[in-house]
């Protein structure tokens, strides 16, 4: 067993963004959503890695999470990680119709894919048809190709002709 196989590498990511969090003096909660980590886990990874390092004290802070910007902007170096962290926020929101988001989930369901795996590939199949030079149309009006027409001697320019031809009950 090596730390390094691919099967420990989402559980050495959830630890390694934790110990970030706890440097940054993060509180548990916020932690505790942002990995999936337990609030037992999160403390026992501040208690063996950072809470007897000399070199930097860490403070733990408890409590609510603070809810006003001011916080976030006390130093140079926290307004430029806020700006950074909204500004990814920002990029990587979408915001789907309720509707289409369920009936996406169904289908990511039933094909055994990942949501993020199923709007990548309609977003793929999209641009490929984008790029394939053909006008994309999604609801293109029904065109009826069977034979037909006016009856003769019916003007299709006089509103008059084609009210009596309406009113005959030919």
């Amino acid at each position: 067993m090596r730390i390094s196989d691919d099967r420990y590498s989402r559980d050495r990511s959830k630890f390694d963004i934790a110990l970030q969090f706890i440097r940054h003096e993060a509180r548990t909660r916020t932690i505790r959503t942002w990995t999936g980590l337990s609030d037992d886990r999160i403390r026992k990874l501040y208690r063996s890695y950072l809470c007897d390092s000399p070199a930097t004290r860490l403070v733990r802070h408890r409590g609510k999470s603070p809810q006003q910007a001011g916080f976030f902007m006390r130093t140079g170096r926290a307004r430029q990680e806020a700006a950074q962290l909204a500004s990814l926020c920002c990029l990587t929101t979408l915001d789907i119709d309720d509707e289409l988001l369920i009936k996406a989930k169904a289908a990511s369901a039933r094909e055994r894919k990942s949501l993020t795996a199923l709007i990548e590939e309609g977003l793929r199949l999209r641009l490929r048809r984008a790029g394939s030079g053909k006008p994309v149309r999604p609801n293109a009006p029904a065109i009826h190709q069977g034979k037909g027409g006016l009856v003769r001697g019916v003007n299709p320019l006089s509103n008059r002709s084609l009210f009596d031809a309406a009113d005959d009950d030919a």
